[in-house]
């Protein structure tokens, strides 16, 4: 009993504090029949007063589907993960979107808008987003950026805030991108390392 109440309240604390999913996306697009299977692995060490420092890992799976040309649905979902002390295990949230590229130059560079909504920690319970994608496709210098301003549409009310991403996409094979990311969130920084295959 006593390791549950440790556990709910360090997942509370989390809670408050903004762990939250890696984004753990370009600006590639599905097209039509497409399919997505992305794993990926966050981790954080938030500070607090009463607990010190808290390592917090965030394994993540995504799914996505090319709906039409250039438009993907996607679903992603995380579980926290406390491996110090007594730990800790929960959801870290789910959250869909439908994602529609805006362009995509072979030898420059794509942007994409999404939005979508869905229940999680970045949110501090319900929520809703847009997001812009930004990739380059030089193979000398493979990054992406990704800003995504939301609403939580939590208890304590409506809260404007974003989450922000820059990372670099290694493809590894012809269809296979590793995502090497770090992200910002609610005061906090994230790094986080992604698989994405496309089917």
């Amino acid at each position: 009993m006593r390791r549950l109440l440790i556990s709910l309240a360090l997942l509370s604390t989390l809670i408050l504090a903004g762990c939250y999913m890696n984004i753990f996306q370009t600006a590639q697009v599905l097209d039509r029949g497409e399919m997505l299977l992305g794993f990926g692995l966050g981790f954080s060490v938030p500070s607090f007063e009463d607990l010190g420092e808290i390592g917090v890992l965030v394994p993540q799976v995504q799914i996505g589907l090319g709906i039409a040309e250039g438009t993907q649905l996607t679903l992603q979902a995380g579980a926290l993960v406390i491996p110090q002390g007594e730990g800790g295990l929960g959801l870290s949230g789910i959250v869909g979107e439908l994602k529609m590229r805006l362009f995509d130059e072979p030898d420059g560079l794509a942007m994409a808008l999404g939005f979508g909504g869905g229940w999680g920690f970045s949110y501090l319970g319900w929520g809703i987003h847009t997001s812009l994608y930004l990739s380059s496709h030089n193979p000398f210098f493979p990054v992406y950026f990704a800003l995504r301003p939301y609403l939580s549409l939590g208890d304590e009310g409506v809260n404007a805030s974003f989450q922000a991403a820059a990372g670099i996409a290694m493809w590894i094979s012809p269809s296979t991108t590793l995502l090497l990311e770090a992200d910002y969130n609610w005061g906090f920084i994230n790094l986080g390392v992604g698989l994405l295959t496309v089917f």
